[in-house]
């Protein structure tokens, strides 16, 4: 008999017939299942890890390097490829490669399991975002506006959905769209989970500043 000591798990083996774990008899083949499932995610969780420190010592091109190897695996799971695709967009992004992020993190769109994913929302969020640091800002408002739609209309007064709103009247106050602007910041304002209240009071005291000067002239 050999007992192998694997992580938090011991695994007891007769003859590679059967094993024993946490006091559960299972057919040996089932070590590989039980095993590597939670190895390969704590690998993945390693390197992701790597890539952050590599991105806030500024060393872009090795974390890059790292995330095209990460994605080079034929058999990495969706869930884990959507995830190191869009810190392959971010890295474009920081490295001022605006249309190639966008491109990447569109690619997320066509794996399966998308639409049902949060990156239905995040990645047409992040277009936003691309887009506007482009000047581009009629796309980055229609961007936003599908990122909205991706949110269930039961999940629309959560933080993350109210924060995409308040971004959006964000972009509709900066493209000159005041109207608007103003009537999605009030409408937000009954919210007492939306984050970063002072920004939207902010940008009101604003709009209601911009429209007594126009009235003036």
């Amino acid at each position: 008999m050999t007992v192998l000591r694997l992580n938090c798990f011991s695994v007891i083996s007769t003859a590679g017939r059967n094993l024993v774990l946490c006091g559960v008899r299972l057919p040996a083949a089932a070590l590989l299942v039980v095993w590597l499932a939670p190895a390969w995610v704590q690998v993945s969780q390693s390197d992701l890890s790597q890539v952050l420190r590599l991105k806030a010592q500024g060393q872009i091109p090795a974390a890059y390097s790292l995330v095209q190897n990460r994605l080079a695996q034929p058999n990495l799971p969706t869930a884990e490829r959507m995830q190191w695709q869009e810190q392959l967009a971010l890295l474009l992004t920081q490295m001022g490669r605006h249309a190639e992020a966008r491109e990447a993190m569109q690619k997320i769109g066509e794996l399966p399991g998308f639409a049902e994913s949060a990156y239905a929302h995040r990645v047409p969020s992040f277009l936003a975002d691309s887009f506007l640091a482009e000047g581009q800002r009629d796309a980055a408002v229609a961007a936003l506006l599908r990122a909205l739609e991706a949110i269930p209309s039961a999940s629309r007064s959560r933080p993350e959905a109210l924060e995409l709103r308040a971004k959006l009247a964000s972009m509709r106050f900066s493209t000159g769209d005041y109207v608007r602007a103003a009537s999605e910041l009030l409408e937000l304002m009954d919210h007492p989970e939306l984050p970063r209240r002072d920004n939207a009071a902010r940008m009101l005291i604003q709009l209601y500043a911009v429209e007594v000067l126009t009235d003036a002239h």
